[in-house]
């Protein structure tokens, strides 16, 4: 329509508002970058109802994980944290993958948000939280899940 502002098909449009600030600038930048190298992550998640993780197992479906007798209740931010791991066993992902998967791109918070989530996940699948083995830190990097097979 005569109303709607030209905007090319590489994405630049003219008439969309910029960022002034130079951190924002910055930020916006790092996101494209960190977005174009990591392309097919969303291909590799599951979306399967039911699977193993850690020894529990997982129900998307009603937002629970079960080992034995226990039942524990987990968040959406949770399950989607759970999945991503799964689909990348034994590797490392870094916090930017797992931010801009979980939190999307145009988040602009710190890792700090991403720790605690891992803190509150290890609190509910880990044995000993202090001293995990199913998520592991590595340090300057991110997080690795350690898929082995658990009783």
């Amino acid at each position: 329509s005569i109303t709607t502002p030209y905007c090319n098909k590489g994405g630049f449009c003219p008439h969309r508002s910029k960022p002034f600030g130079i951190y924002e600038l910055l930020a916006r930048i790092n996101a494209v970058l960190r977005r174009a190298g990591q392309s097919n992550i969303k291909k590799k998640v599951k979306e399967s109802k039911k699977f193993i993780f850690g020894g529990w197992e997982v129900n998307s479906k009603n937002y629970k994980i079960v080992k034995g007798i226990a039942s524990i209740d987990i968040t959406d931010r949770e399950l989607k944290i759970i999945k991503l791991f799964d689909a990348y066993k034994n590797e490392v992902l870094s916090r930017d993958i797992i931010l801009n998967e979980i939190w999307g791109v145009d988040y602009f918070g710190t890792t700090r948000t991403l720790d605690q989530h891992i803190a509150q996940l290890r609190k509910k699948i880990e044995t000993d939280p202090a001293n995990p083995v199913i998520i592991t830190t590595v340090h300057g990097i991110g997080y690795r899940y350690s898929a082995k097979e658990r009783g």
